[in-house]
């Protein structure tokens, strides 16, 4: 369900970006990236209704990482991803603020003095304005230029809006199952709510990405596979953890600042690394880093 969602979604973003004319970069960072965080959106969102910061923000900051570190390192190693200089100058740095904002915001009694560390609704529709900003700003700075080369020049507006809906369903479906089960097994072995939130409950929602980043770069469609995990990075921190905030202040989280600084620190590294080897590239030599180091944090977050 995964597989055959990613690539029904694909087809219809490439398609999506035909009919209006934006770049398929805009509509991996929006249609797709936004459509791939919905099983993180519905886990955090529940999560904190129930007063479950933990699973909440645990989900998202796993989430993120995964997606940096295993993900685009896996979608290398199958085939060297190339970076547009956007990429490497705007939008990955705008990644990495996201990142900081919520480590600040999460730490406020270390880094601001308080009482406790909490993000409050106040914060959280901060980050929903922050998020609405973004997509104004990535809106006006993506109209299509160049002609985009269809991938089926017969597909109408009823077969984009099929492909997306249907990919999109089947993703998310999918990933439930995944997560749903993976929980269970995690519980039974004795695992606490902020390593299963880190560990299971990220992966499992982040498999949507991964289905769509490599199929996405597998068609050629390199714009897609890097905007699909920079843009649900972004969702997943402004958007997700924003919404959760609103309904219920996320206070008395477990997630070490450690994490927080292994997620950022991926990120930043997939900078540096965009100009060793190959400038503007990322090769496999470098997608494989990333995948032992995101192993070597997971082994150490399990010991």
């Amino acid at each position: 369900m995964l597989w055959r969602g990613a690539i029904a979604l694909t087809d219809g973003a490439v398609g999506l970006a035909e009919k209006i004319g934006m770049s398929e970069f805009f509509i991996g960072l929006t249609v797709v990236g936004v459509g791939t965080s919905m099983p993180e959106m519905l886990v955090s969102v529940l999560s904190s209704f129930k007063g479950n910061s933990d699973i909440s923000l645990g989900n998202i900051v796993g989430s993120d990482t995964f997606n940096i570190m295993m993900i685009l390192g896996i979608t290398a190693v199958i085939m060297p991803i190339p970076l547009s200089k956007s990429v490497v100058w705007r939008d990955i740095p705008l990644t990495v603020l996201s990142m900081v904002i919520l480590t600040l915001l999460s730490f406020d009694a270390t880094f601001f003095h308080l009482k406790r560390d909490e993000i409050s609704r106040i914060d959280g529709a901060i980050m929903i304005l922050l998020f609405i900003a973004y997509l104004i700003y990535m809106a006006r700075v993506n109209i299509r230029t160049e002609q985009i080369e269809n991938i089926n020049k017969r597909m109408g507006p009823i077969g984009v809006f099929l492909r997306i809906v249907l990919g999109l369903a089947a993703l998310i479906f999918g990933a439930d199952i995944f997560v749903k089960n993976a929980e269970i097994l995690a519980q039974k072995i004795g695992v606490s709510d902020s390593v299963i939130a880190l560990t299971v409950v990220s992966m499992g929602t982040s498999l949507p990405e991964l289905a769509t980043s490599i199929v996405a770069a597998s068609k050629g469609r390199n714009e897609i596979a890097v905007a699909n995990i920079l843009g649900s990075n972004i969702a997943n921190i402004l958007l997700i953890i924003g919404t959760s905030a609103v309904v219920r202040p996320l206070v008395g989280m477990n997630i070490n600042i450690i994490d927080y600084l292994v997620m950022i620190g991926g990120t930043v590294l997939l900078w540096l690394f965009s100009f060793t080897f190959k400038k503007y590239r990322l090769d496999r030599i470098e997608g494989s880093i990333l995948i032992v180091l995101y192993c070597a944090y997971i082994a150490w977050l399990i010991k």
